[in-house]
């Protein structure tokens, strides 16, 4: 076992998900941002900005040749922070924080 390729497949795989999950809370907020727009209640909205991620992320996949993570994998979790981080969005944005 080489472990400079282990170690390098490690950063990498982090760097991977790092990217993965700055897309994933920028799409729940995107979507989130249309709910709103379309004059949605905040539960739809929130709902909206799950659904834009998790169908990025489904394409991601899809283009990439991987399989489907949010069908496949039974130890990650995707569209519960999809939900949490758009619901956030929408709760501070109704305090009044943008």
């Amino acid at each position: 076992l080489d472990t400079a390729n282990t170690i390098e497949y490690d950063v990498l795989d982090g760097a991977l998900d790092t990217l993965d999950a700055i897309g994933l809370s920028a799409f729940a907020i995107i979507g989130a941002q249309n709910g709103v727009r379309a004059g949605m209640p905040m539960l739809v909205s929130a709902i909206c900005g799950m659904a834009t991620s998790t169908f990025g992320g489904m394409t991601r996949d899809v283009l990439c040749g991987r399989p489907i993570r949010i069908v496949h994998s039974n130890a990650e979790v995707y569209a519960a922070p999809a939900l949490a981080g758009a619901t956030v969005y929408l709760g501070a944005k109704r305090m009044g924080g943008g």
